[in-house]
């Protein structure tokens, strides 16, 4: 791919498209896009209007089917309200990071559709969490499920996040209303019901959870990393 002066004046340079990891372009400011995948997180300044229809223009000599300034411009603005800024937020102060140094149960979840990754360590007292460390290699929006989990988890009951789980998952698959208690901040997700091939990243850090727990309390030996389609 040939990046120009003025492509590189503008911060334009080579990449992977976010959803389907296809050759493609980052600006600054702006998610990365690729083939007849493209999105953004934020879109506003005049310098980023400046940028994004330069990437327009480059995204057209890329792209198999013709783009216009409408339909690109309607795509970004659903990505704004996707990536909004509690996610955003969220996903950058995610509490109790990292690892656990003697968990009780341990879990790792991988997602099939975008490759996302989620380990959860716990640490129980009988029906309660003791303790939680997770480890997060996923988009924005897995990162703020797994911001919301391990921000709440601690002193929760085992019944309240299997229940928040399973109500995370009815929200975004069958719109059922968003959960309740706790782990309300899931209402910031509700928007990914839209997008399917989102599911998945936006579940992991709860059913790495539920598998953990139930590590933790059956004493099972995690089997390693499980996929998960979501």
């Amino acid at each position: 791919m040939d990046f120009g002066r003025e492509e590189r004046r503008l911060g334009i340079v080579p990449g992977l498209s976010s959803r389907d990891c296809r050759p493609g372009i980052v600006v600054p400011g702006l998610s990365s896009w690729g083939g007849s995948s493209w999105g953004m997180r934020r879109f506003g300044e005049a310098h980023h209007r400046d940028v994004a229809l330069r990437a327009l223009a480059i995204l057209q000599r890329l792209s198999a089917r013709p783009l216009d300034e409408r339909r690109f411009c309607a795509y970004m603005t659903a990505m704004d309200e996707l990536y909004h800024p509690r996610i955003l937020e969220l996903a950058a102060d995610i509490p109790h990071l990292g690892r656990l140094s003697a968990p009780g149960g341990t879990a790792r979840k991988v997602s099939r559709v975008c490759g996302s990754i989620v380990t959860v360590d716990v640490v129980l007292d009988g029906e309660q969490i003791k303790a939680i460390a997770v480890e997060p290699e996923a988009c924005a929006l897995g990162q703020a499920s797994a911001a919301i989990l391990s921000g709440s988890a601690i002193g929760a009951t085992i019944a309240e996040v299997l229940e928040a789980r399973d109500a995370l998952r009815a929200m975004l698959k069958d719109n059922g209303p968003p959960p309740v208690g706790r782990f309300w901040e899931l209402r910031h997700l509700s928007g990914v019901a839209g997008y399917p091939p989102r599911h998945a990243s936006t579940l992991l850090a709860f059913e790495a959870a539920a598998a953990a727990i139930a590590e933790a309390q059956h004493g099972v030996p995690s089997r390693g990393a499980v996929s998960f389609e979501g």
